[in-house]
């Protein structure tokens, strides 16, 4: 029985184990301060074990009465309680935002009489557009009454247990005759603030006005950005200044703009759109002497906002030239080429001969070979004509026997040649009559 006792024991604890632990109670503390209004402060018994994020609470409130209607806020530790009727009971309890979290025990309070001093200012308001922030209020009062604007660092609400000791008075909006405050240069665009307003009056002081978040990177609005036309016969350029740029707000690199930009014919309802990444667009194949009208919006695809368009501008695009005017500008532009081609070409071969002297020069004859007229004096070179002898061989087989072999060849020797219209004759010296047709000249 000892043994299965104890079994029960270990199986109940790892159950107790696997479950998720619960948050216990918040311990609540309620403190009466200026005004009439009631401070909460919150505190947990086991704050070492809960994280930053798990001082954010819910605060359930509702009127002691026989039909109670409950209303759940958050609530931070140190905040005023928000919108108490004077001379009222109220009940309220306070948990954690995690789901396993008990809540605190309930809590009655009487409010005190209705505040009869200066009024707290009311309807806070915030006008956030291209990155200039300006905090407005209504105007209740008479005489000479200053304000007061202090802001909390949101981080505060998740570390602080009492955001009012984390205010901060607004540089430039601390007795303040007016009933705005401009606070650009006090935030930081991905940051998270809360802001309050107290009027003064001599020594008289009003309770705080209610807290008011702002969030610049949701809360900012974009602006309808300017835009500059220039129109060509078929094209219009156009250029656009960014949302915040005449505030020197930089709302291009911050929130990576893209424009769209519609546009159409005046005369018909027919819209085109497109989408550049730039400041500066080009739309072209337009119809010459055509009136056209535009608008173009700024888009964050980052941010998922989209500004406002900007003003429609009509422009009309400049009237085409005549077409004989066309063409003489093609025709001289053709004959331009022309000539600047014929140019190129008579300078190439000007250059190339002038390469061809420099690095292949001619080879001139000296001037006692040279003829008056520059060429070669044929007279110089010339070689005279070789005299030859003409020879006769007599085939005749019926020589005289007494004529000697040897007197012939002699005799052959010392025969005259003679030579008439280039017809070569031999005279027989032995006979002295010409040669018979037996003769055959070699």
């Amino acid at each position: 029985m000892k043994v299965a006792g104890v079994f029960l024991a270990a199986i109940s604890a790892g159950m107790a184990f696997s479950s998720p632990a619960k948050v216990g109670p918040p311990g609540v503390h309620l403190e009466s301060i200026h005004g009439g209004d009631w401070k909460i402060i919150i505190s947990n018994p086991d704050l070492e074990f809960w994280s930053p994020a798990k001082l954010d609470y819910k605060l359930t409130i509702w009127k002691n009465s026989s039909y109670p209607e409950k209303k759940t806020l958050d609530v931070f530790s140190g905040q005023a309680i928000p919108d108490l009727e004077p001379e009222k009971t109220y009940c309220l309890t306070v948990k954690g935002r995690e789901e396993n979290s008990i809540p605190s025990p309930e809590i009655c309070i009487k409010t005190l009489k209705a505040w009869s001093g200066l009024p707290r200012p009311e309807n806070l308001h915030i006008y956030a557009l291209n990155m200039k922030y300006i905090l407005y209020w209504n105007n209740t009062y008479d005489g000479n009454v200053s304000f007061t604007v202090q802001l909390l660092l949101g981080y505060h609400t998740k570390m602080s247990p009492d955001i009012s000791k984390n205010w901060l008075s607004v540089a430039g909006c601390e007795n303040i005759q007016t009933m705005h405050c401009d606070f650009s240069s006090a935030v930081a665009f991905h940051g998270i603030y809360y802001f309050r307003v107290q009027a003064v009056h001599n020594n008289n002081k009003s309770p705080w006005s209610k807290m008011l978040k702002f969030e610049p990177k949701d809360d900012n609005v974009l602006g309808a950005p300017s835009v500059t036309v220039n129109a060509s016969e078929d094209s219009l350029n156009i250029d656009i200044a960014f949302p915040g740029e005449s505030e020197k707000n930089d709302m291009n690199k911050v929130y990576g703009l893209t424009y769209r930009v519609h546009y159409w014919m005046e005369s018909s309802s027919y819209s085109k759109k497109i989408k550049e990444g730039t400041t500066s667009i080009s739309i072209s194949g337009l119809v010459a002497d055509t009136s056209y009208c535009l608008k173009v919006q700024a888009y964050s695809l980052e941010y998922q906002k989209s500004s406002k368009f900007s003003n429609v501008t009509c422009t009309k695009t400049i009237k085409g030239k005549p077409s004989h005017f066309k063409n003489g500008v093609a025709f001289l532009i053709a004959l331009a080429v022309c000539v600047v081609t014929a140019c190129l070409i008579v300078a190439t071969y000007k250059f190339s001969q002038q390469l061809k002297h420099v690095f292949f020069p001619s080879c001139h004859l000296p001037k006692f070979l040279q003829s008056p007229e520059g060429n070669m004096n044929s007279s110089i070179l010339s070689v005279p004509e070789e005299e030859t002898e003409s020879c006769i061989v007599i085939a005749d087989n019926h020589l005289p026997n007494d004529v000697n072999t040897i007197d012939f060849k002699n005799s052959q020797n010392s025969e005259e040649i003679s030579q008439d219209s280039g017809t070569y004759s031999s005279y027989d010296s032995i006979s002295g009559h010409n040669n018979t047709p037996d003769q055959k000249t070699v």
